[in-house]
């Protein structure tokens, strides 16, 4: 083999190396965006479970928030009913009295 030879064969090489680098690097980079998101999903369902295993041990005679059922009979005009973001809210703030 000839050094002319053995170069264009070593830049074959070097380019095909380099292509196949960028190519893995540019899955990684997706696959990287999709371990991320999985993360934040993970912190934001175990915040949710987190409140959700609160609610469970609370009783209506020893905390502010509890669970009624029965719907809209056993509620009675004015009383208090936080859903959504505002219920998450409050869970979080009686967590933080009760590890106080």
């Amino acid at each position: 083999m000839t050094y002319e030879s053995w170069r264009i064969s070593f830049q074959s090489s070097e380019s095909a190396a380099k292509a196949a680098y960028k190519e893995w690097k540019a899955a990684h980079a997706s696959q990287q965006a999709k371990i991320d998101a999985l993360e934040a999903k993970l912190v934001e369902v175990s915040k949710d479970s987190e409140r959700y295993r609160w609610l469970r041990e609370q009783f209506w005679d020893k905390s502010d928030i509890f669970v009624v059922t029965g719907g809209k009979k056993n509620i009675y005009l004015g009383t208090y009913c936080p859903s959504l973001i505002v219920l998450d809210e409050d869970i979080d703030e009686a967590i933080k009295k009760d590890k106080q």
